[in-house]
């Protein structure tokens, strides 16, 4: 559609000035169409609340929001092509969105509000996670994503690393 991308579709602001700027650095048209076709978004520290459109840019397989004001994230649970995700520093509470993201390779999520690990249970592409200094007691559901080389979960309150044995690609663990 050559409808312009503004405040009717995005209504965050920093989230549409950075959609305009890779858009224009891809000689993307700034619409829908547009939107589509983008591959890379870098989104970070720009005050962001709000993540209200960014579920059009389907094709995206990599996206960085980290250093932002992000407490729900729904919105990028229909972006499927994702293979690298940063959420690093926000608010988070809730990874539930994160469970459809099955192409993700590389997932960091560290300096949020995280408890709760059972959504990533889906995620057997992943290689690289890091969700440190958060509020994780318990990791088990990374034990079953035996593609893991890199996990950085230091800073949480671990009870145990039982779920890390049978990780037979692990090279690095930080806890």
């Amino acid at each position: 559609e050559a409808q312009p991308l503004d405040q009717r579709l995005f209504a965050d602001v920093g989230l549409l000035a950075a959609v305009h700027e890779y858009l224009d650095s891809a000689q993307l048209p700034r619409t829908r169409d547009g939107l589509i076709q983008l591959q890379h978004l870098d989104a970070s520290d720009r005050g962001i609340t709000s993540l209200a459109g960014i579920g059009h840019a389907t094709k995206l397989q990599s996206l960085d929001l980290s250093q932002n004001d992000l407490r729900d994230i729904s919105e990028i649970s229909v972006l499927t092509d994702l293979r690298l995700l940063r959420l690093g520093q926000n608010q988070i509470e809730d990874l539930t969105p994160i469970g459809a993201l099955l192409q993700l390779e590389s997932l960091i999520l560290d300096f949020n509000r995280i408890s709760d690990l059972s959504p990533t249970r889906s995620l057997s592409m992943l290689r690289s996670f890091n969700a440190a200094g958060n509020q994780i007691t318990a990791a088990d559901a990374l034990g079953a994503l035996t593609n893991l080389t890199g996990v950085w979960i230091g800073n949480n309150k671990l009870k145990s690393l039982e779920w890390a044995r049978d990780l037979g690609h692990l090279k690095m663990l930080i806890v």
